[in-house]
């Protein structure tokens, strides 16, 4: 587990503007995804996720976090409206499959040229500078 740069920086932007709730969709069990997020100090950010425990499968489990973030909204988000930002292939094809913005990140072991081909909305090298990141949530 590494905290890649600009997250905090980003996160924090995000709960400043109330751009909205964020939700977590990882393969990781719940209890080692809020392990994870305690020991980089993100807890804080994420009021709901989906997680490996809940399905098997990346489209599934991120059904489950748009609906539990749903739940807590007390109403509809359309899926247009929701931000996916992820940095495997997994993810940009979910993202597309649920007519979610897609934002690609390659920060993790894709790389960017295969990401660019799997045709996210967006793709960011990183997560700085936040200037430029912001823009695609503002």
């Amino acid at each position: 587990f590494r905290l890649l740069p600009g997250v905090v920086e980003l996160l924090d932007f995000l709960c400043e503007r109330r751009i909205g709730l964020l939700g977590l969709a990882t393969g990781n069990f719940e209890s080692t995804a809020h392990q994870k997020l305690r020991h980089g100090g993100l807890h804080r950010y994420f009021q709901f996720g989906g997680y490996g425990s809940d399905h098997g499968q990346r489209f599934e489990l991120t059904r489950t976090a748009i609906e539990r973030g749903r739940t807590l909204l007390g109403g509809y988000l359309p899926n247009e409206e929701i931000i996916l930002v992820g940095d495997t292939l997994h993810d940009v094809d979910c993202g597309r499959r649920l007519g979610l913005t897609t934002v690609a990140v390659a920060t993790g072991s894709t790389p960017r040229a295969t990401l660019e081909a799997a045709r996210p909305d967006f793709v960011l090298d990183n997560l700085t500078p936040l200037e430029e990141v912001a823009l695609i949530f503002d």
